[in-house]
């Protein structure tokens, strides 16, 4: 369907002939169902059918606009509870991505606390096997392989 300017539009044929001028009126509103100016009212102060029609589809648009501003609210409601939602899961990302680094550090400090412990504990290993080498060469002699 068109969208119309106005309520209710004239459509006017007109041919100009020397014998007549044959016109044809055409309106919007009665393409529409609406009804023509002429069948507005039928008595002075009663409404007709096609009046109480836009009074009805009227009350309907605006009962419709209610229950949308309605949705529209709740939406914006569920909407700021999730970016609240978000703020916290961001502020305990952040704080959870700072202990790891914490948690990676001590661990480093660790491993290299290890490392040089077993390195002590080889060093130390190695100097008492040559030790023990060199006084068991010196008191027992070992036969030769002859």
């Amino acid at each position: 369907m068109l969208a119309l300017p106005f309520r209710f539009i004239l459509i006017q044929i007109q041919r100009n002939h020397k014998a007549a001028a044959p016109e044809v009126t055409v309106t919007a509103g009665r393409m529409l169902g609406i009804g023509d100016k002429k069948e507005r009212r039928t008595k002075e102060g009663e409404t007709t059918s096609w009046e109480l029609q836009l009074k009805k589809r009227n009350e309907e648009l605006e009962e419709e606009l209610k229950q949308s501003k309605g949705r529209e609210e709740h939406v914006r409601r569920q909407l700021r509870a999730a970016l609240d939602r978000l703020r916290v899961a961001e502020d305990a990302e952040e704080r959870l991505c700072s202990e790891l680094g914490d948690l990676e550090a001590e661990a480093l400090q660790q491993a290299r606390d290890y490392h040089a412990r077993i390195v002590s504990l080889v060093d130390q290993l190695s100097r008492a096997h040559s030790l023990l080498n060199k006084t068991v060469k010196t008191t027992i002699p070992l036969p030769s392989p002859s």
